[in-house]
């Protein structure tokens, strides 16, 4: 990658030097070698290219953005709300729970909900058992590794479908769906809420401190910037949240209500 055609192969926008409508994405590309696994780092050149492609391509499509940033308004009139987490296993503990019953909820009162996650790390839950209202849910088969979920068949779904609805809520930080999910959200100026579902409490906010650094610096820093609101079930989570962000908590409230 280079600025001119006499020191590299593609610029910045991946574009072959003198090939029109050629693009490279891969670890090629980069200047020098990289000392750990660069998978993530190749996401993120696909991410990036296909947003410059469909950037010239077809136009976003127009929407109150302003009105809509406003978490206020969020949840005010009946709105078509798509929830996404990596998995809804026995495994995740309460999450889960937490998805199926704001769905629950949130159809209650009028809304249009789906859930869309994939089939990762094993039995997943009985709906059926947790609320006489389940919201439609679309499972999508998961690629290893067990720990990031990703799931190309989650991918092509958000794409096609969150550009139609009207909110999404992204449950948990630090993994595919997050990632992928917060930047389809900003790519169709879609508003989103993030939940992390305890990750931010001041313990679990130390483990493995450095794998969730590097997933900040990749998109989770991102995410959590533009996200329209922030939910929390603790103050200590919401604590966390503003010395680390600088910023104060957006929403505050149980994960239930």
């Amino acid at each position: 990658m280079s600025d001119s055609a006499r020191a590299g192969v593609v610029d910045r926008q991946l574009k072959v030097f003198g090939v029109p409508n050629v693009r490279a994405v891969s670890t090629a590309i980069l200047p020098a070698g990289g000392g750990s696994n660069p998978t993530m780092m190749l996401l993120m050149l696909g991410l990036r290219c296909a947003d410059d492609i469909c950037a010239t391509l077809t136009p976003s499509k127009s929407r109150q953005k302003d009105k809509r940033r406003d978490p206020s308004t969020l949840l005010g009139e009946p709105r078509e709300n798509i929830e996404v987490i990596g998995d809804l296993s026995l495994k995740a503990g309460g999450p889960p729970v937490t998805v199926i019953s704001n769905g629950s909820a949130l159809a209650s009162l009028g809304h249009e909900v789906i859930v869309a996650t994939t089939d990762a790390n094993g039995e997943q839950i009985d709906l059926g058992s947790r609320t006489s209202k389940v919201p439609p849910t679309f499972t999508f088969r998961h690629w290893p590794p067990q720990k990031f979920v990703a799931s190309p068949g989650l991918t092509k779904f958000l794409w096609n479908s969150i550009p139609t609805f009207d909110v999404v809520i992204i449950h948990g930080f630090y993994h595919y769906a997050t990632m992928i999910a917060s930047h389809i959200c900003m790519h169709f100026k879609v508003p989103y809420v993030l939940e992390p579902h305890g990750v931010l409490d001041p313990f679990m906010y130390k483990r493995h401190r450095f794998r969730k650094t590097v997933t900040e610096i990749l998109f989770q820093n991102r995410a959590t910037r533009n996200a329209a609101a922030i939910w929390f079930s603790s103050d200590e989570g919401s604590s966390t949240f503003e010395a680390v962000h600088s910023r104060r908590a957006m929403v505050r409230g149980p994960a239930h209500s």
